[in-house]
């Protein structure tokens, strides 16, 4: 009798101990779930960010194509040169991203983004729409970032 009432208390034991290593982890990951984390910041940053861009774009998008000298059938190519070249890149980025650090990625497509609205933006002072069209394609690579977002 003593040994299973011995065994039983080592048993309260073992229990004892893994109960409280469950509450430990469960507070641990409670704690590092966090709606103000520098990714979560980051990921609403270049949602937003994007947005501002889009709504931007598409709404002097035409009279910008009419100015450079362009049709309406380059308008349209320069609005799904965005699409087609986002999804094209989507999985080559995640890819990428899957075999090295995220930010690598991240930084590439988001530093192309840059350049590409730059060069939509200096489009008029280049004198050609195709730099409208370029631009839109290089935002476009970098709008795939939201495979890592």
């Amino acid at each position: 009798m003593r040994e299973s009432s011995s065994e039983s208390e080592s048993n309260d034991e073992e229990n004892f101990a893994y109960e409280r290593l469950l509450e430990s982890q469960e507070t641990d990951v409670k704690s590092e779930i966090s709606l103000w984390t520098t990714s979560s910041i980051s990921i609403v940053l270049i949602g937003f960010i994007g947005g501002i861009e889009y709504s931007i774009v598409m709404t002097s998008l035409s009279e910008y194509i009419d100015r450079l000298g362009g049709s309406s059938l380059f308008y349209g190519c320069c609005i799904s040169v965005f699409s087609l070249t986002r999804v094209c890149a989507m999985p080559v980025v995640g890819y990428w991203s899957d075999k090295v650090n995220m930010f690598q990625p991240l930084f590439f497509t988001i530093s192309l983004s840059l350049l590409g609205n730059l060069l939509y933006a200096s489009s008029e002072w280049l004198g050609s729409p195709w730099f409208v069209l370029i631009g839109r394609a290089m935002v476009g690579i970098g709008a795939s970032s939201g495979t890592l977002t």
